[in-house]
């Protein structure tokens, strides 16, 4: 019994009792990783082909710079920039919702990386498409799952999701 106790104690006392970190927590650890000077670099760059407006080079810098750290959401706005100045405004809605389910700082209006005007503009023009492409072909698949992803961003926009 005493063994039983001794073995107690010893297991009560060399067990980790710090909580797992969150995920939150491991999203800024991954952000504070995958930001490195190389990284910021080729994202000045992406930002300043956007800015001139050349599109042809833009593409393959942003999605080098998606696939060097998913995880991270300037990116995806500069992939929803670009599809905006291309006039695709369902594409632009699509890579808000992958940048907004990774940072939810885009739709807070405290927040430095405000850009929730962009984004609601963005979601009508998409809506006025897909409504259109619908009233033309109902059965069309790809429409009825972008509206999907219209009626999550709308509730996104509204503050009511938490998904």
């Amino acid at each position: 019994m005493l063994a039983l106790g001794l073995v107690l104690v010893y297991l009560v006392t060399t067990l980790d009792t710090t909580p797992p970190p969150s995920l939150k927590a491991k999203r800024a650890e991954a952000a504070a990783l995958a930001i490195s000077p190389e990284y910021s670099a080729k994202l000045k760059t992406a930002g300043q082909l956007l800015a001139v407006g050349n599109l042809d080079r833009l593409q393959p810098v942003l999605d080098e710079l998606i696939a060097a750290s998913p995880y991270q959401a300037e990116p995806l706005i500069l992939l929803a920039d670009y599809h905006i100045r291309r006039q695709e405004p369902i594409a632009a809605m699509h890579s808000f919702r992958q940048a907004l389910d990774l940072n939810l700082d885009y739709l807070e209006k405290k927040s430095p990386h405000y850009q929730g005007k962009k984004i609601r503009n963005t979601v009508r023009e998409a809506e006025g498409e897909i409504n259109k492409a619908l009233a033309t072909n109902p059965g069309d698949q790809a429409m009825r799952e972008s509206r999907e992803e219209l009626r999550y961003m709308l509730r996104k926009l509204a503050g009511g999701c938490s998904d």
